[in-house]
């Protein structure tokens, strides 16, 4: 028994000595060197969980663009390209044309593309396609909105939540049999019915079992509206999702925010918070921070709001933590250094020999010697819209005119410019009343 144990620290602290790619390599070794690391995760583990920003995903924003993409440091030590992944079959004789693949959702490392395929970018670690999901319960008139939940500092497991959505401007009260796919009888609905109802059952992708499940959620407190009110939303918003601390928040529309515990069984409906007047639906962008769970909403192109979602004990509300005019000067700091990669390629940049080398890292924003400062008084040109949130620093992500990629620091109201994003062409003429409304999702990498 002494010997045994005297063997798995020797072998552990030989482990602890690695970098996080061959330490992760390791657990493919055997069966007993993958047991010894999972075990001991909170000493060698540290290094292979999720801690730090490698990019962020940017979805597709317009019907002309190149992307998706990856926009990170060309320094970066995680590609975000998916360039790994097999390309769509081709005919006989014929090069496989390029897979374009779009991001869905990511939580903790993983990403879920349109293929319903999850992937590990910072491994090379793919997934098989999620097999079919059951035809939605109630009827065609209705589509799932798909997100992913891992935890990889408890389970190596991970689950797919389908939320229902319905279809906006759907003037039947029950679904057209001409689009019911799945060849059942159209199912009747009530307009007027309260929205998201008592019990609330969902579709569940199990990883550990390799199928889809029924689960079913108790709602505590009241609803947000009627099956009416959910489908007059005409501002185009996509669901978004984010994991923290054992419960998803899944941004309903611009409605509202439901909160779904993992581990009681129940769930909540989180109303969003008052906002000045807007001439259109306000683009909140939901995401996760250093004190939890976080709204964004840049209003009148200029206004940047952002909220903390506070727990006072049953009881969620939102808390205005910053309410600042982008067009006052504020201390703007230059780095230049982001680029916009394509997903489907394995790129190497290499570093312009004119060009001043800012380096900028979240992990190290105190570091001001590598900067340089000025004031910018001049208007910003063009829309300016949110892209997310630093998953562990108090900095919002924000894209000008829809051509530059900014960071702006919250408690010091700083402006750092981390590249161009071009997510359309400059010459655009409309581009100053142009909108983001793609999906762009920090990423952050997990080396299990």
């Amino acid at each position: 028994m002494a010997a045994a144990a005297l063997h798995e620290d020797v072998l552990a602290d030989v482990l602890r000595r690695l970098e996080p790619r061959p330490l992760a390599a390791s657990r493919c070794v055997c069966k007993a060197w993958r047991a010894l690391i999972d075990s001991r995760r909170s000493k060698l583990c540290v290094g292979l969980l999720p801690r730090s920003l490698a990019g962020i995903y940017i979805g597709q924003a317009t019907a002309s663009s190149n992307l998706p993409g990856f926009f990170a440091h060309r320094t970066s030590s995680v590609s975000g390209t998916l360039h790994f992944l097999p390309s769509s079959t081709a005919t006989a004789g014929d090069k496989p044309p390029p897979r374009r693949y779009e991001i869905q959702d990511h939580c903790n490392g993983l990403l879920l593309l349109d293929n319903r395929v999850v992937v590990n970018p910072a491994t090379r670690w793919w997934s098989s396609p999620l097999p079919p999901r059951p035809p939605p319960r109630m009827g065609a008139s209705t589509f799932g909105a798909e997100f992913l939940v891992y935890d990889p500092a408890v389970s190596s497991r991970y689950e797919v939540f389908s939320i229902p959505c319905f279809r906006r401007n759907c003037s039947a009260c029950y679904c057209c049999p001409s689009d019911n796919k799945s060849g059942d009888e159209p199912v009747l609905m009530n307009e007027l019915s309260e929205w998201p109802p008592l019990l609330h059952t969902l579709d569940v992708y199990s990883s550990s079992t390799g199928r889809w499940e029924e689960r079913t959620f108790h709602r505590q407190g009241e609803a947000a509206g009627t099956i009416a009110d959910m489908r007059f939303d005409l501002s185009g918003h996509k669901c978004k999702a984010v994991y923290w601390q054992g419960a998803l928040y899944v941004h309903y529309k611009t409605y509202f925010i439901m909160r779904i515990s993992l581990s009681d069984g129940k769930y909540q409906v989180i109303k969003m918070p008052m906002v000045r007047v807007v001439n259109d639906y306000p683009h909140f962008c939901l995401g996760r921070s250093e004190k939890g769970v976080y709204l964004a909403l840049v209003i009148q192109s200029r206004l940047l709001q952002v909220w903390v979602l506070n727990k006072s004990y049953d009881k969620m509300e939102w808390v205005l933590k910053h309410d600042k005019d982008l067009n006052l000067g504020l201390p703007r700091q230059t780095h230049r250094r982001w680029i916009l990669q394509d997903l489907d390629k394995d790129l190497r940049y290499r570093e312009e020999p004119n060009e001043e080398n800012f380096q900028w890292s979240s992990d190290d924003d105190n570091n001001d010697i590598k900067r340089v400062h000025m004031f910018y008084r001049n208007r910003y040109h063009g829309n300016m819209d949110v892209l997310g949130f630093h998953p562990y620093k108090e900095i919002v992500f924000l894209c000008e005119a829809m051509q530059t990629g900014l960071a702006f620091h919250l408690n010091t109201s700083k402006i750092d410019i981390l590249g161009n994003l071009h997510l359309v062409s400059s010459c655009d003429k409309v581009l100053s009343n142009t909108r983001f409304t793609g999906v762009s999702l920090p990423y952050t990498p997990c080396w299990m």
